[in-house]
């Protein structure tokens, strides 16, 4: 079982929120994003279609991982929830 607060990247490794890991994959998306916005910007001004389109396709790569990995995150934060109810259940019944 994973621990606590650890979520997939999208190469499929475990990191735990907040660790240099997902901080490198923040930065990644969010980069990987403002490319998109330059790519696709550039292809405007200039009459290229195709760096146009693959801005928008950066773009929107980018912003799906970044909603798998906010959707994974609270997945995981309801899962902890979840679990310490469990675990304050079965003690309050222990107690008995």
């Amino acid at each position: 079982m994973a621990s606590v607060g650890t979520t997939r990247t999208s190469t499929g490794v475990h990191r735990t929120k907040g660790d240099a890991m997902g901080i490198g994959d923040d930065i990644r998306n969010k980069a990987q994003e403002a490319t998109g916005k330059a790519k696709e910007f550039i292809g405007e001004k200039t009459g290229d279609s195709d760096l146009q389109a693959e801005g928008v396709r950066d773009r929107t790569e980018s912003g799906i991982r970044q909603a798998a990995d906010s959707a994974r995150d609270k997945a995981d934060d309801l899962k902890a929830k979840a679990e310490g109810f469990v675990d304050g259940t079965r003690d309050a019944a222990d107690d008995r």
